[in-house]
C-alpha cells in the first residue's frame, strides 16, 4: 500500500543527487493529472508543472513559493515554483510532493491541493505580512531625510548618521545636532512619541523634530514605500550594505515589497520645531522630582500637537530639506 501511495514520489535521495550535479532537469511524475519536477540549482528553484485549472492556487502571501500560468502550444500549464537553498531541497521537494498527492491520489483541485500542503509546510511558505502601517509611515519619513542628508552630506556620513534603527535615542546625529524625524498622515501635525528619552536633549547637543505630513497619492504623484528605498539604495552606492542592515533591523525584507503597494506624497513643507525648555516633551528628566520609583514605569507613548507651534529653521547644511522634499 504504501508503494503505490508514493508512486509519484522520486526518492529524497535521487532529487538530492541531481541537485548536486548543478544540471537543470525536469522529469516525469507517474499518475494522473500530468505533472512533471523541474529541478533547476542554478536558479535556486524546484517548480512542479501540471495542468492549468481555474481558480488559480493564492500564493500570493507566501515566502518561497510562486504561481506562473504559461501557454505551450495548445496547452494551458500551471507552474508552482519553490525557492530553496542548498540545505532546503528536500523540504521543497516534500512541499511540492504534497501538492502532487493532494493532485493524483486524492483527485482533489489544484487551488485546494497547494492549499493543503501550504497547511502541511508551514515553515517552507510562511506567510508573508507588512510592516505596520504606522512603521511604514515613519520608515517613510527616515528615509525621505536620509535620501536628502545622502546629497548634502555623502552616502557613508549620511548612512552612518542614521541611529533609528540602532535603537539609539535619536534617529539622526550630525556634528553638533540631533534631529528625530517624525511622519503623520493626520491633517495636523499630530506626533506619537515613544518613551520618556525619545526626545530627551543630550547636554550640550541641539535637538530638533522634524515633522512630515504625507497623504496617500496616486502612482504618478505619488512613491511606495518599495520604491522610495529602491532610490534610497541607488544612491547609497558602497554604502548599500550598510543601508541594507539597517533596513533589515527595522523590519523591512524585499520578498514583501509589493505588499507595500500604496503611493505616498509629501503633503506639505515639512518643518522642524527646536526641542528645547519650552516644547511640549514629557521626559525623564521632567518628571523625575514628580513622579516617584520613574524607574518603575514603561512603555510609555503620548501624542504631541505642533499645528500652532512656531516652527524653527533647520541649521546648514539642511536648510533646503523643505523644498527638496516637495519637488
Amino acid at each position: 500500500m504504501k508503494d503505490r501511495e508514493n508512486r509519484h514520489r522520486i526518492s529524497n535521495e535521487t532529487v538530492g543527487a541531481l541537485w548536486a550535479a548543478a544540471a537543470p532537469i525536469e522529469l516525469p511524475l507517474p499518475g494522473a493529472p500530468f505533472c512533471s519536477l523541474r529541478i533547476d540549482p542554478n536558479a535556486g528553484t524546484l517548480r512542479l508543472r501540471t495542468a492549468y485549472q481555474l481558480p488559480e492556487p493564492d500564493v500570493g502571501t507566501l515566502h518561497n513559493v510562486d504561481f506562473h500560468a504559461v501557454v505551450e502550444g495548445s496547452d494551458d500549464v500551471a507552474e508552482i515554483v519553490v525557492s530553496v537553498a542548498d540545505d532546503g531541497v528536500e523540504v521543497g521537494y516534500g512541499f511540492l510532493a504534497a501538492v502532487v498527492a493532494q493532485l493524483q491520489k486524492e483527485g482533489r483541485p489544484l487551488a485546494e491541493a497547494v492549499a493543503t500542503a501550504v497547511s502541511q509546510f508551514r515553515d517552507l511558505t510562511m506567510a508573508r505580512s507588512p510592516l505596520p502601517i504606522e512603521r511604514e509611515i515613519g520608515l517613510i519619513g527616515e528615509l525621505l531625510f536620509l535620501d536628502y542628508c545622502m546629497s548634502v552630506l555623502g552616502p557613508q556620513a549620511a548612512v552612518n548618521a542614521w541611529h533609528g534603527p540602532l535603537a539609539e535615542q535619536h534617529d539622526f546625529a550630525v556634528g553638533s545636532v540631533h534631529i528625530e524625524v517624525k511622519s503623520t498622515t493626520r491633517d495636523r501635525r499630530v506626533h506619537v512619541i515613544h518613551g520618556l528619552d525619545q526626545l530627551e536633549p543630550l547636554t550640550g547637543v541641539p535637538l530638533l523634530l522634524v515633522s512630515i505630513q504625507l497623504t496617500r497619492s496616486s502612482p504618478d504623484s505619488g512613491r511606495t514605500l518599495a520604491a522610495i528605498i529602491a532610490a534610497v539604495r541607488a544612491h547609497a552606492g558602497a554604502q548599500r550594505s550598510a543601508l541594507d542592515a539597517k533596513l533589515a533591523v527595522l523590519g523591512w525584507n524585499d520578498f514583501d515589497a509589493d505588499l507595500h503597494d500604496t503611493p505616498w506624497a509629501v503633503r506639505s513643507a515639512p518643518l522642524a520645531y527646536s526641542v528645547d525648555e519650552d516644547f511640549p516633551a514629557i521626559t525623564s528628566n521632567r518628571l523625575g522630582s514628580a513622579v516617584p520609583h520613574l524607574g518603575q514605569i514603561s512603555d510609555v507613548s503620548y501624542r504631541v500637537n505642533l499645528t500652532d507651534t512656531d516652527p524653527t529653521a533647520l541649521p546648514h547644511p539642511f536648510q533646503d530639506f523643505t523644498e527638496w522634499s516637495q519637488q
